[in-house]
């Protein structure tokens, strides 16, 4: 039996991801800070007695960041020119699977629900890379139009493979549950010498992360239409950054290269930081020189530059005082860094998409609705400064610095995206009928 799973608009498709990305994280905010104990959600959940807190853990950060990356996929397509038929069965395969992974996935983690629920979480995440494995079909198929130069259909070719080999290498720890290995986070073993499958956790988690901020970034190119400049430069530091940091990446699995590929990670990276200078400044030029005014682009090159001020900086900061950092006396400090610094790269991913969701849905000349984007992207913004300064420091006036930013920062981008979830649908519901 063939099922139609079509999706025609690709801003329709685009809210019912947000919206369950929008869910999902509401959901995960109640059982989390200051808020779990007002509210004593904690207690009604079966999921704390019959699941470790680390087996949790994993995953939240599973069904948060698939529909995630199967939106920037889906976004990603929808700018290239290419059959319906191959677009429907990407598109089909990675929100059919999306919807499946992460709802399995909460029911199972937080509500007890036991190996059938598992099942249908790994049989979601089977499903999305299947939808990304089209995806890569489509991108090589010289039927599919649209690239600016030859370098950005290579550039996002090695993109998505780099993501498909990277999911791979998370399949591969997934897959010894069960036979000796347990859940466990990245950060509580920072310091002790790992085994193989730990070593792949390590290199599947922090490529993952790199490959998200990838994207969006190439997405933004796409979006706003950067590629039809034809800047070669731009796609040259892309596309060398991509093999960098992932080949190191995955070579942190290798026992005999762990410590020198930490240190060439570090090179992909700023190479892909430049690649977004390159664009940001073209973005600032068109908009001083043409006085093209797009407050959603604007944002986003603020998150392009800011982004260095709470997540580049500080991190060469740690690399630079590795020695301080490693001993007995700042064990706290480096636990805490480990995790908040990719959690605020991944934060900064989110409003930059949102940023693109918005611009998509036709949000730009609405000045009410784009005053409140910025003000709530501001505040969230200062909340990462915080967020560093608490993490270097663990003082609790910091904490509070950052929740006096960050809960208003937040209430206000719940609203704006409920209400584009809610004008997606009722003006495409408008023009079907």
């Amino acid at each position: 039996m063939h099922i139609n799973f079509r999706i025609d608009n690709t801003a329709k498709i685009a809210a019912l991801h947000t919206a369950l990305i929008l869910i999902i994280t509401l959901f995960y905010s109640l059982l989390s800070g200051p808020v779990s104990n007002i509210v004593g959600l904690k207690n009604l959940l079966p999921g704390f007695e019959t699941l470790s807190r680390q087996a949790r853990i994993v995953i939240v950060y599973h069904t948060i960041a698939v529909p995630f990356i199967s939106l920037l996929a889906i976004l990603i397509l929808n700018t290239l020119k290419i059959e319906n038929r191959l677009k429907d069965r990407s598109c089909s395969a990675l929100t059919f699977g999306s919807i499946m992974s992460s709802l399995s996935g909460l029911i199972f983690a937080y509500f007890s629900g036991g190996v059938v629920l598992h099942g249908l979480f790994v049989t979601g995440l089977a499903i999305v890379f299947y939808g990304g494995l089209q995806f890569f079909y489509v991108v090589l198929n010289p039927k599919t139009e649209g690239f600016g130069l030859n370098i950005e259909r290579i550039s996002l070719a090695v993109l998505v493979a780099s993501v498909l080999v990277s999911a791979g290498i998370g399949a591969y720890i997934g897959s010894h549950f069960g036979s000796g290995f347990k859940a466990i986070l990245a950060e509580d073993i920072i310091r002790r010498s790992h085994n193989l499958l730990e070593r792949a956790l390590i290199s599947h988690l922090h490529i993952m992360v790199a490959l998200v901020a990838a994207s969006v970034l190439f997405l933004l190119t796409r979006h706003f239409e950067y590629y039809k400049q034809k800047i070669k430069s731009f796609y040259y530091l892309f596309l060398i950054g991509v093999l960098v940091t992932s080949f190191s990446t995955w070579a942190v699995v290798i026992k005999s290269l762990e410590k020198q590929a930490h240190k060439i990670i570090n090179i992909g990276a700023v190479l892909l930081i430049f690649a977004s200078f390159v664009y940001a400044f073209h973005a600032l030029k068109k908009y001083l020189t043409k006085k093209q005014s797009n407050v959603f682009e604007m944002l986003s090159v603020y998150h392009l530059f800011l982004v260095n001020l709470s997540v580049t900086a500080p991190g060469v900061y740690v690399a630079i005082n590795l020695h301080y950092f490693r001993s007995d006396k700042a064990i706290s400090i480096e636990r805490a860094f480990a995790v908040g610094h990719w959690h605020i790269l991944s934060a900064t991913c989110a409003l930059i998409l949102l940023a693109i969701f918005f611009d998509m849905v036709g949000f730009r000349k609405n000045k009410l609705f784009s005053s409140l984007s910025v003000i709530s992207n501001v505040m969230l913004s200062f909340s990462f400064v915080f967020a560093n300064l608490y993490m270097f420091t663990l003082k609790k006036v910091w904490m509070n610095a950052l929740e006096l930013f960050l809960a208003p920062g937040f209430l206000i981008l719940v609203f704006l995206v409920l209400y584009a979830i809610f004008k997606t649908y009722f003006d495409y519901s408008k023009e079907s009928s």
